[in-house]
């Protein structure tokens, strides 16, 4: 197995098209572009500060986004 750093792998998933440029997961290693966002933290019951995306059809999780952006 291929040592891969940080920033390759966030090319790499890019290239494969299982993340957009902002590091926005759209498509999961199953191929399913369909997801499913669970809110995991709220600020005064209606601002969304974390979020975890699933992958519809296997469960798989695709990412996590907190205070602005996706985490790689």
């Amino acid at each position: 197995m291929e040592f891969k750093n940080a920033f390759e792998e966030i090319e790499d998933r890019i290239s494969r098209g299982l993340v957009s440029k902002d590091l926005e997961p759209i498509k999961c290693k199953c191929g399913s572009t369909e997801y499913k966002d669970t809110i995991m933290s709220v600020h005064d019951a209606s601002f969304v500060l974390e979020k975890d995306r699933y992958c519809a059809k296997c469960n798989a999780l695709m990412g996590a986004w907190a205070y602005g952006s996706w985490l790689p």
